[in-house]
């Protein structure tokens, strides 16, 4: 994956494909830009009293070809970086006084060419299921879910066995089982098994995957199970959730009996989705019994950790 980034002022070419150089690159011009838009709009030499430029790039906006950088709003005098809400093409630099304000909406680099996708899964971070310890008591938890209340772990008490999923929306590994997720979860939910889908993404540096988002995907997805936020990443890191899916199913006893992948379909790989090694473990856990003992690790998009949250066991580097 290549990235050519056009500077409309210069000329200027970038080509890289180390999305973290790019983001790099493009924080340096920007803190160039803002510095002297807002001296010029204030009429000041606050330049260095400006935010840094990691305050004004979305991290979430590197994975979308049509929301490449968020437009970002900087109040002029007083220096703070104010995200736009609704991130847009790029644009010119240019200047908008009134009502008392003078602001800068800008970005200057208003062509931006892909040779292939942000969303592509080659972009991603593959991350592996770090395994937890077969027989291990599943970890508490108490979280607020989109439907309007809280679900805990307590709430599945009595079911034949309980399915945590740890997913979110816009990870192309979950896109790629959303369907089979809900069939899977529709079919065993009938048999008496309890699911639970839990969202630990950062959600501001992330915002498809914020709480309005997640209304909209469970609606969307017609998923019947609870969808909860893990908003200060608490519950993943008991769990020792690494990736997107993540899956661990428990007996009714609440013993972990099974963690790994769905099956070996994965983005592009070409093989069907069809939840068989989930399913051969949800139908041995309901019937009592051991899971099989061959349990592959799940593979998907690492979750996206807050910045100096990152549990050990996050290798940034990821699986080949």
């Amino acid at each position: 994956m290549e990235l050519s980034l056009i500077r409309a002022a210069t000329g200027e070419t970038l080509e890289t494909s180390d999305h973290t150089s790019v983001q790099r690159r493009i924080e340096t011009l920007i803190q160039d830009s803002v510095e002297v838009a807002a001296g010029e709009a204030s009429g000041t030499e606050d330049a260095d009293e400006m935010v840094s430029p990691s305050a004004l790039i979305s991290p979430s906006a590197l994975m979308k070809p049509d929301r490449f950088l968020s437009a970002v709003s900087i109040d002029a005098r007083s220096g703070r970086g104010l995200p736009n809400a609704a991130p847009r093409r790029l644009d010119p630099a240019y200047v908008a006084r009134g009502s008392g304000e003078s602001r800068v909406d800008l970005i200057e680099y208003d062509v931006v060419q892909f040779n292939s996708s942000f969303e592509d899964d080659s972009y991603m971070v593959r991350t592996a299921s770090t395994m937890m310890p077969l027989g291990t008591a599943a970890p508490d938890f108490s979280l607020p879910e989109t439907d309007g209340g809280t679900v805990s772990l307590a709430d599945f008490t009595g079911h034949k066995a309980l399915l945590v999923m740890f997913v979110c929306n816009h990870c192309p590994f979950v896109k790629h089982v959303a369907e089979q997720l809900k069939l899977l979860s529709d079919e065993y939910m009938q048999h008496g098994v309890g699911v639970v889908g839990i969202n630990s993404n950062d959600i501001e540096a992330y915002p498809d995957d914020d709480f309005d988002a997640m209304k909209a995907e469970k609606a969307d997805r017609g998923y019947a199970f609870p969808y909860a936020l893990d908003a200060d990443q608490a519950v993943a890191i008991a769990y020792g959730a690494a990736c997107t899916p993540d899956f661990f199913l428990f007996d009714a006893d609440h013993k972990l009996n099974y963690r790994g992948q769905l099956d070996s379909s994965r983005p592009k790989s070409g093989v069907a989705v069809t939840g068989v090694d989930l399913r051969a473990a949800i139908d041995e856990t309901i019937a009592c019994r051991s899971a099989m003992e061959d349990q592959k690790p799940s593979i998907g998009c690492n979750i996206k950790w807050k910045p100096g949250n990152e549990p050990g066991y996050f290798d940034p580097s990821g699986v080949s």
